[in-house]
């Protein structure tokens, strides 16, 4: 519905509302869509795409999704693209905008001021295929050493802390 109204006349604030609420749709989409993958990574069967995308554009659009978000603590979101890599990839565009937005919202739940970057540089090219590294870089206080190699188990948060509960006597 919100594609069909941004073809409506409409003012420049309001076609700026109209995409943000499109993009938020996108994103809810993409949360749902992330409940299903858990379920097929499970079983194995997980599929990437090989389609055309526009990787500036679609960092543009994660990036715009999150900034209201960003603007809230007054943090500063910004991307750079290593000069080497082409304009018009081929991937999983779906796949990939799912991945930044849940790196970049963490990255904005942890961190109370400064600024939120995403690199990406390219690893390694071979005939004419692109292996690229995505760095998020954040100002945040980051994850303590000792909690480092529990946050890649399953359903584990960094921050977790042990609370103890005592019972009285009945």
């Amino acid at each position: 519905m919100t594609r069909l109204l941004m073809n409506t006349p409409m003012s420049k604030k309001q076609s700026e509302f109209v995409e943000s609420i499109h993009l938020s749709g996108e994103h809810l989409l993409t949360v749902i869509n992330d409940v299903l993958d858990f379920s097929k990574m499970e079983a194995g069967k997980l599929d990437l795409k090989r389609e055309p995308l526009e990787l500036r554009a679609c960092i543009e659009d994660v990036l715009n999704l999150l900034t209201s978000k960003a603007l809230e603590k007054d943090l500063e979101l910004a991307y750079a693209v290593g000069p080497s890599i082409p304009l018009f990839i081929e991937g999983d565009m779906v796949r990939l905008r799912q991945v930044l937005t849940n790196l970049l919202g963490n990255a904005i739940k942890f961190t109370d001021s400064g600024e939120i970057t995403v690199f990406v540089m390219l690893r390694n090219q071979v005939d004419g295929e692109y292996e690229l590294e995505f760095q998020i870089n954040d100002t945040g206080s980051g994850i303590p050493a000792e909690r480092l190699e529990s946050i890649f188990e399953q359903f584990s948060r960094a921050e977790e802390t042990l609370s103890t509960v005592t019972k009285a006597p009945v």
